[in-house]
């Protein structure tokens, strides 16, 4: 069973460093000595925050409270961002991942308020971990990689390592092994060169952890003990506790579970004395596996039942999917197949906000191996096919020779040395025999000879059939060869429409100038779109659409960029025209240049749209729509010591209703309404297509619909754009898994200041 490690930020002890070997005392001086600079007082307070903050975080949260408002009332701004990622740090100890991400947010504003690198950086290796630890992988990368980026600037080796070491951490847990043993040993390397004691500590444990989920547990215990002699000379009990966990795993894993134990519950006495909530549910989830195997379940579903509680608390996803594949292994192992089955899709639950492969595979096995004894064909089939498809993904054979041959080449090159040898030796054993082996071959030609005749004469008929076959295969590998030729010259086609399509829809990051708080979400269901988004300002006023075109895919397309082109020629003029007065006049281009009539046999494309202007003096919004309705979230904040769980109960959402008739030829048609809104501070403005709501997913395969859409945007309202964008394409991909993509997708907000 996976288990999940906890990424240690070292370049948190990396940055203690300097204040580690002052006596407590003398920098308590320092703080409190009004005569000297400021600046040497906020560092002797840092450095104290620092000196508790491995052993007690809430002591280190209130010190650089106190420090970040004595450098507030100073104006110095670096030591403000110092307190405020301690703060973060010290929350993260104590597992409230939610509030470390804030304090880490605001730390990183303040660092690239001065444009401090080293800061930005560290922060981005600190917000990297933490996203690690909560399953979102892809977003984990992202920040361990700005932060590389900036430390390659720097020439910082030290934080590059940092880096290395944390991806690597990650590719691990996505199955990825090769990736994941190239950047640990590259981090390994940087550390080693410079003598760094609790990196290199850090890369052997990591390393030890790769070798244990290849198998090799032997030499995995190698690793985590040479990190265990670092850490026990060091004094980091934290660290003492995570090697106490691994070594305790590989000998459950090698059948030495009274060897185990020993280990896990010196980590469980560690951890619990330090109040550490996520290495801790580690240690119950391993002393229940190490019960499970000893088939002591009561023991195991105790532990797994407290490791459960604090996974879900703290939000490890992944944690907890780690633990109901151990509750389903039980239930199935007893007999008790409907618990089984439920546990296993809790499991497979709890997955569909994070990306963890190897993971969901033992679930996959588990729900397969349950349904079967089930008698349910159906199911067992869907969750087969899924283990094999997630078996092969993962690490194969070649793979894991690959990998292990790095470090053994010595020996393999030795070995084929020796095997050389013995092929001689075996060559003069055969030569000995074999005129003896003459004398028998001999007797067997002649019989030999008449079974050949027989043979050449069949021969010949099979050659003659294979002829015939070979010219067969040529014509249709000609005629395949011809259809790819046809498909790639389409293909081509069809790029070349994507790359005209992407000319004439405005690449999101050139929009900040003209809209800076929003977000756009648009996710073509083919190469290119059949929707479209178009943003144009004039003078004090900026106007935004989202529409869909008839169909997607290649005649969509056609239909975007002439709506695209339509709406540019409409606003060419110097008249500013209000939302209706735009959708009447594309109404009329449409139905002109398309020829539509109404008649049988006439085209009878067009679009649905909805388009807002904005006055930004004023914050008047003007809109239309056809067929496509408008959202606002108005923020009611009256009691403003409310919970934020509160106030966004007072939050409110207002619905404009679009005239029910499209862009294009319609046999009732009338002019379309213009509505006059006048927004308010913090309103936040919603604009889209249909897409994100018809998509079919989830547990019964139905549709999205606009309702749990409304619910989605309430729930997320509080969020930055770019936190919303995130977080409704998660909830899409989440949605949709095993589903195809049925339509494009267009989502635009925006935040009134």
């Amino acid at each position: 069973m996976s288990v999940f490690i906890r990424i240690l930020i070292f370049c948190f002890v990396l940055a203690f460093s300097a204040g580690h070997s002052q006596n407590i005392d003398s920098l308590n001086q320092l703080w409190k000595n009004e005569k000297i600079a400021d600046s040497t007082r906020l560092k002797a307070n840092y450095e104290i925050a620092w000196y508790y903050l491995f052993n007690n975080p809430d002591t280190a949260f209130v010190v650089s409270g106190i420090g970040y408002d004595y450098a507030v009332t100073k104006n110095l701004i670096l030591w403000q961002a110092k307190a405020k990622k301690v703060q973060g740090v010290s929350w993260y100890f104590r597992s409230n991942f939610k509030k470390a991400i804030r304090y880490y947010l605001e730390s990183l504003r303040l660092y690239k308020t001065i444009n401090n690198l080293e800061g930005e950086s560290n922060i981005y290796n600190n917000l990297g971990g933490i996203y690690h630890e909560q399953g979102n992988f892809k977003k984990a990368i992202e920040y361990h990689l700005r932060s590389m980026l900036i430390s390659q600037k720097r020439n910082d080796q030290s934080n590059v390592a940092s880096s290395l070491n944390n991806v690597g951490i990650i590719y691990h847990d996505q199955g990825k092994y090769l990736q994941a043993i190239d950047y640990l040993m590259h981090s390994l390397k940087i550390r080693e060169k410079l003598n760094e004691k609790e990196g290199v500590s850090a890369s052997y444990s990591n390393l030890g952890y790769v070798y244990s989920e290849l198998g090799d547990n032997k030499k995995s215990i190698e690793y985590h003990q040479k990190s265990y002699a670092i850490l026990i000379k060091s004094g980091n009990q934290r660290g003492v506790a995570t090697e106490l966990t691994h070594i305790g795993i590989n000998y459950n894993k090698l059948g030495k579970y009274n060897d185990a134990l020993k280990k896990f519950r010196k980590a469980i006495s560690i951890n619990s004395e330090m109040e550490e909530k996520a290495p801790l549910s580690i240690a119950y989830g391993n002393m229940a596996q190490t019960y499970t195997n000893l088939e002591k379940f009561d023991s195991a579903y105790y532990y797994l039942f407290k490791s459960l509680s604090i996974k879900k608390e703290i939000g490890d996803k992944r944690g907890e999917a780690i633990n109901y594949i151990t509750l389903s292994s039980i239930a199935l192992k007893t007999g008790e197949i409907n618990n089984a089955i439920k546990w296993g899709l809790e499991g497979m639950k709890t997955l569909e906000e994070t990306d963890a492969p190897p993971v969901k595979k033992d679930l996959s096995e588990l729900l397969y191996k349950a349904y079967r004894k089930k008698g349910n064909i159906n199911n067992a089939l869907k969750y087969f096919e899924q283990f094999v498809i997630l078996q092969d993904s993962l690490m194969n054979f070649d793979r894991k020779k690959e990998i292990l041959q790095r470090e053994f080449q010595f020996q393999y090159e030795k070995k084929i040395a020796a095997d050389s040898i013995k092929h001689f030796r075996d060559e003069e054993l055969k030569n000995s025999k074999q005129n003896a082996i003459l004398a028998r071959e001999s007797t067997q030609r002649k019989a030999l000879l008449g079974g050949l005749t027989f043979l050449f004469i069949a021969l010949v008929f099979v050659l003659n059939r294979f002829r015939v076959a070979s010219r067969q295969k040529k014509i249709i590998v000609l005629q395949k060869l011809e259809v790819d030729a046809k498909n790639k010259e389409i293909m081509d086609s069809i790029y070349y429409a994507e790359k005209i399509q992407n000319a004439l829809i405005k690449e999101d990051g050139k929009i900040n100038p003209l809209l800076p708080a929003h977000f756009i979400l648009f996710k073509p269901k083919d190469i290119v779109s059949g929707d479209f988004y178009w943003i144009h300002t004039k003078e004090n006023f900026a106007y935004i659409a989202a529409a869909d075109c008839t169909g997607h895919g290649v005649p969509g397309a056609f239909l975007t960029m002439l709506g695209t082109s339509f709406l540019n020629e409409i606003n060419a003029t110097e008249k500013t025209l209000s939302p209706a007065d735009i959708l009447n006049l594309l109404r009329e281009k449409i139905i002109r240049e398309l020829a539509q009539t109404g008649e049988e046999g006439t085209t009878k494309d067009g679009m649905d749209i909805s388009l807002a202007r904005i006055d930004k003096n004023t914050n008047e919004l003007q809109w239309a729509g056809a067929n496509n309705p408008l959202w606002i979230v108005k923020k009611k904040r009256e009691n403003f010591n409310a919970k934020i769980e509160e106030q966004k109960t007072l939050n409110e959402l207002i619905e404009i209703k679009p005239d029910k008739q499209p862009i294009g030829f319609h046999h009732s048609a009338k002019p379309f309404t213009n509505h006059i809104i006048q927004l308010e501070k913090k309103d936040t403005v919603y604009l889209f297509t249909d897409g994100y709501a018809d998509q079919f997913g989830g547990r019964d395969g139905k549709k999205y619909k606009y309702s749990r859409l409304k619910e989605k945007l309430m729930s997320i309202v509080e969020f930055s754009p770019s936190q919303q964008k995130q977080a409704l394409e998660t909830e899409f991909n989440s949605w949709k898994t095993g589903f195809e993509q049925l339509d494009d997708v267009c989502i635009i907000g925006f935040l009134i200041y």
